[in-house]
């Protein structure tokens, strides 16, 4: 039969084994709150999904289309490649929709009126202007080469030289009165 002294040691025994198994399960539980500390970082996931879910609330269906077109338009544009894009682009799309807003209420019907009037033009790449262009680049070369000739004498010369022509036309137009007047 056990002893007094024996049952003491042995509840001593005891207790500083649940002493021991204490402080192990508090040294356990302390660990285990600081790994689980905030959800394991759940709490700042936490918080963006209520900021997003905020954010998506104010959205309206019409802002939805329009991102939707947004990332379209994002996604075709990542086709081109090692494009670079100007740092101002921002500022000139924003400046392109105000300058869109102020042609409210403009009357463009004239431009129609304008694109039929200038249509003709459209052939003159064919009528060989830049030839015609070229001749004349050359005019003052050669009205400057005129300053030394004697403008009365030049015209005394194309006068007689028109009244020759005159006269070869007239020779001519007899011999041909005379061949079909024989035949």
């Amino acid at each position: 039969m056990p002893t007094i002294d024996s049952l003491e040691l042995e509840v001593q025994s005891s207790s500083q084994s649940a002493v021991s198994g204490i402080d192990a399960l508090s040294a356990s539980l302390s660990r285990l709150k600081t790994a689980v500390k905030g959800g394991v970082g759940l709490t700042s996931v936490t918080n963006q999904l209520k900021n997003l879910n905020t954010a998506l609330n104010s959205v309206d269906a019409s802002a939805a289309d329009k991102l939707n077109t947004l990332a379209n338009s994002l996604e075709k544009l990542k086709n081109l490649g090692n494009l670079k894009i100007s740092s101002s682009i921002a500022s000139q799309i924003t400046s392109i929709g105000t300058a869109t807003r102020s042609l409210n209420g403009t009357d463009f019907s004239s431009l129609g009126e304008l694109a039929t009037a200038i249509q003709p033009l459209a052939s003159i790449g064919s009528l060989n202007l830049s030839s015609t262009i070229n001749q004349l680049n050359k005019l003052p070369a050669a009205i400057g080469a005129l300053n030394g000739v004697d403008m009365a004498f030049l015209a005394g010369m194309c006068s007689r030289g028109g009244a020759l022509m005159s006269l070869v036309h007239y020779r001519q137009f007899q011999s041909w009165v005379i061949l079909f007047t024989d035949s």
